[in-house]
């Protein structure tokens, strides 16, 4: 794996590209090399986050069904809830939960 300091290694590779589409990309000055490289970076990434989701959804679940019935450990040094629900950690409805508390009700809001 490449590091920052590090300049990848190239393969040549055969690709099959509408070439209208690359003609016009070439007339506008693009590095069509580069810009594949990139897309292909890109879903590359995506596609590892989504397994690594799917490897790990129990685990996450479980950390969620934890935390929506006991609230966050030791809130005030933590991100708050809302924080945590808007990146997918915890579930929308996080602050609404019958078991919590009405303190923790308010204070996860």
């Amino acid at each position: 794996m490449p590091t920052k300091t590090s300049k990848p290694q190239r393969k040549a590779t055969r690709l099959w590209l509408d070439e209208r589409v690359v003609a016009e990309a070439k007339a506008l000055g693009l590095d069509v090399s580069r810009i594949v490289e990139e897309g292909l970076a890109t879903a590359v990434a995506a596609r590892k986050s989504e397994l690594w989701l799917e490897e790990n959804r129990e685990a996450i679940e479980e950390n969620n069904r934890y935390f929506a019935e006991c609230g966050m450990p030791f809130p005030s040094f933590g991100a708050s809830s809302d924080v945590l629900s808007r990146a997918g950690m915890l579930p929308p409805d996080f602050g609404q939960q019958r078991s919590l508390s009405a303190e923790h009700r308010v204070r996860l809001r």
